[in-house]
């Protein structure tokens, strides 16, 4: 099964980030939901730039997610 299987397949959006999470942006750009195969975990504000480093920084190293995805999910730099 492919991890795209794992999420609707009406919905779009979903940016897949490895390790099976995926983000989805909002009408907020303040704001993405975080997706563990398919299923919603939370929502997530990346505004102050503290709370967006704390959520980058727990993807990439207790989660394992692939840096450069998330990077370019979010619009960041890869360092």
């Amino acid at each position: 099964m492919a991890m795209q299987d794992l999420y609707p397949q009406q919905e779009t959006g979903f940016i897949f980030i490895g390790q099976g999470f995926a983000l989805k942006k909002t009408s907020d750009k303040n704001m993405v939901q975080l997706y563990k195969d398919g299923t919603f975990i939370k929502e997530q504000i990346l505004n102050p730039s503290i709370e967006k480093r704390l959520f980058v920084v727990d993807l990439v190293e207790r989660q394992g997610v692939v840096r450069t995805k998330l990077a370019d999910a979010l619009g960041i730099s890869r360092q």
